[in-house]
């Protein structure tokens, strides 16, 4: 069984994203109190890792995340041994695409240019980025 778990860019106090942390996903909707359905906006988080806190206890900190950057891990390692997830730009041989989840399929798949190949199909991807970062990007 694949373990699940997901990534997103930090947010600070002014709403802008950080850096990447990695945990479990949670996300709640404030109510703005006039109706039962009426949802002002959600919050979305990470719980990280757990750690030691006081008198022996373990804790989950939870960090505000940009829910647009949120990335699950496809339960696969690349050639190096780093966690592939959604939004990873992955390069295998002469193709470079970007890892997304197919619904209709539900699997995850490689895009490229020319067509999407599912994961079977090469043995060896290596992570090279994600779409998120701008620096990869640009370049």
């Amino acid at each position: 069984m694949r373990e699940i778990k997901f990534r997103g860019k930090r947010l600070n106090d002014f709403n802008q994203e950080k850096e990447w942390v990695y945990g479990q996903y949670q996300a709640h909707n404030l109510w703005d109190g006039t109706t039962a359905n009426n949802v002002r906006h959600a919050i979305h988080y990470l719980y990280l890792n757990e750690h030691p806190g006081c008198n022996g206890h373990m804790l989950n900190e939870m960090k505000y995340i940009s829910v647009k950057t949120l990335c699950q891990y496809i339960g696969m390692k690349d050639c190096n041994g780093v966690e592939i997830y959604e939004g990873d730009i992955v390069k295998a041989k002469t193709n470079i695409g970007h890892v997304k989840y197919n619904e209709k399929e539900c699997l995850f798949e490689v895009c490229t240019l020319d067509w999407d190949i599912k994961f079977i199909e090469y043995s060896c991807w290596e992570v090279i980025g994600n779409i998120y970062d701008k620096e990869l990007l640009e370049d």
